[in-house]
């Protein structure tokens, strides 16, 4: 028997971690700011096998699952994989997050999620751990976007590939060492999709121009906006 999530009238957003590390206290601040929204910790397990999965508005992907494992058990494999096909076919919105980008990077449904492929710093010069970038605002008119202006930011560099041609990109920048489409959304069937590289610890978390592209991304995904 599940507990019906409480009918606050916030967002109800699944926020799902596991397979790297990070700032915990900082991150339950980051998510205690959202105005408006309700959120739920969880392992990919519990994801997975959610009894209450219809009830949420928002999956927040946060989780790293690049290694080969997925689970700490092994038939859960198959569930997971299940769940990751079946993205899409409701009005639910996903936020693929930062290191959620480089998840499952031998699926193709989850390549569909992401609307990108070769999805993996397991090639040379890859990755950088700190760089500084002058984000440029592409779609200023678009609801995740909307009132931003350009903004400068320091963080991790995923150099892959750009997303997809149907993807609308939302944010660039001026670094060759990072993706060049550092934010996009796309329409995947039923679902609205937000991917976004930025995202790595406490210095972009607490960013004025991070949290209201974060604040509105969340209510656009959850067709709030």
């Amino acid at each position: 028997m599940s507990i019906e999530l409480p009918n606050t009238g916030n967002i109800k957003a699944a926020v799902v971690v596991g397979g790297h590390g990070y700032d915990v206290p900082g991150f339950k601040a980051l998510f205690d700011s959202l105005e408006g929204v309700d959120w739920y910790l969880q392992d990919i397990d519990n994801w997975a096998g959610s009894p209450v999965a219809d009830q949420y508005d928002v999956f927040v992907f946060y989780h790293m699952v690049a290694w080969g494992v997925w689970s700490l058990r092994p038939d859960m494999q198959e569930r997971i994989d299940t769940v990751n096909r079946q993205i899409g076919s409701t009005d639910q919105g996903w936020f693929v997050w930062h290191h959620a980008l480089l998840s499952f990077p031998e699926s193709p449904a989850f390549d569909r999620v992401c609307n990108s492929t070769d999805r993996t710093l397991k090639k040379p010069g890859r990755f950088t751990p700190r760089i500084d970038m002058n984000v440029h605002v592409e779609s200023r008119d678009h609801p995740v976007t909307a009132g931003v202006e350009d903004f400068a930011i320091s963080g991790e560099g995923f150099l892959l590939p750009a997303c997809g041609p149907d993807s609308t990109v939302l944010l660039t920048h001026d670094h060759a060492g990072n993706i060049p489409s550092l934010a996009w959304c796309h329409q995947l069937d039923r679902s609205r999709v937000l991917c976004w590289q930025s995202g790595h610890d406490a210095t972009e978390w607490t960013n004025p121009s991070f949290k209201r592209i974060f604040q509105q991304g969340m209510e656009w995904l959850a067709r709030r906006r």
